[in-house]
């Protein structure tokens, strides 16, 4: 059999596998932001500053404590990761203390939320390119977590399917100020059974918004997570960001070696960007995304961080992803 022949086998077989109902899904955490509770980012010169992420709340409990509980009772704890940053070690390392070293993804800095999730998924994508994955915000704030965690796992089993990225939008309420909108195509369904739709436009940032008008259109407030696997999250930072994707996928080669760490430090170390993926990668690539409305309204009191981390999407075709046979290009 020609080494193209097992290339293309191979793709199959991985996507097979993570098309079966019980196949693995994955959890990735975000916790490598160098910013204080006031939301800035951090001065080098500051950094070793507690970050929010290892603040405690007003259960006594790490911000970021809480958030794995809610993680850990959907996820097995073998398949959920975090991403940290190296000047965070004395912090993570008492946070995450009964984390084993394997599941944490620890960047040399924080270049913002599109490296670290390019990070995690070329490491996710060693086990399976074709797997859903979950990306989380440190500090989950979100109105009714079982409910939404259930909208969680629709939006994983949809991406097994459809190979596409799923945002998780709220209904607005009349209280609903400030946040992310999402505009749906109304009449373009994905899923009639999880009333998945076409997202049409994504508008980061948009400021002060009028709840009124919102509902009146039909339109939703993002949430702080984003599903789908780890090739189509790869694909959109590629898409949208080809500059900064191409620095870090430099080290893909070298994911899982001993060579691993100076690889990545090097690509880290070349990037004088901090892209964001709300700000930089979100609105580039609104068109590709699908959305799940989640069936509870955003409620006053628990939109502390809505939204802090989020995401893109794209259709994959796997010959595509094709550096040494792991998921990327």
């Amino acid at each position: 059999m020609r080494n193209e022949d097992r290339k293309t086998t191979r793709w199959e077989e991985l996507y097979r596998t993570a098309a079966q109902p019980s196949g693995d899904t994955y959890a990735v955490i975000l916790a490598g932001e160098d910013a204080p509770p006031d939301g800035r980012r951090v001065p080098a010169i500051h950094r070793g500053q507690r970050p929010l992420q290892y603040l405690r709340t007003g259960g006594n409990d790490f911000v970021l404590r809480e958030t794995f509980e809610h993680v850990s009772k959907w996820f097995p704890p073998e398949n959920i990761f975090f991403v940290v940053t190296e000047s965070h070690l004395s912090f993570f390392e008492d946070v995450l203390a009964d984390v084993p070293r394997t599941n944490l993804f620890i960047q040399p800095q924080d270049d913002g939320s599109a490296f670290a999730i390019q990070y995690a998924a070329m490491r996710i994508s060693m086990k399976n390119p074709f797997a859903p994955v979950a990306f989380f915000p440190s500090d989950l704030n979100v109105p009714n977590i079982r409910s939404f965690m259930e909208s969680v796992q629709s939006a994983l089993d949809f991406a097994r399917r459809q190979l596409r990225l799923v945002l998780l939008g709220f209904q607005p309420d009349a209280n609903t100020k400030r946040g992310e909108v999402i505009e749906p195509e109304l009449n373009a369904s994905l899923d009639s059974r999880l009333g998945i739709m076409h997202v049409r436009r994504v508008s980061a940032n948009a400021g002060q918004i009028h709840a009124s008008s919102l509902i009146e259109q039909g339109s939703l407030v993002n949430s702080p997570v984003i599903v789908g696997t780890a090739a189509a999250f790869l694909r959109s930072i590629r898409d949208a960001a080809p500059q900064e994707y191409n620095k870090l996928i430099s080290a893909g080669t070298k994911i899982g070696t001993r060579d691993e760490e100076q690889a990545v430090r090097t690509a880290y170390y070349s990037n004088y960007e901090y892209t964001d993926f709300h700000r930089d990668i979100l609105p580039k690539i609104s068109e590709g995304l699908a959305v799940l409305p989640v069936p509870v309204s955003l409620t006053a009191g628990a939109r502390r961080n809505l939204p802090s981390l989020l995401a893109p999407p794209a259709m994959i075709a796997a010959p595509r992803f094709a550096v040494a046979g792991t998921g990327w290009q």
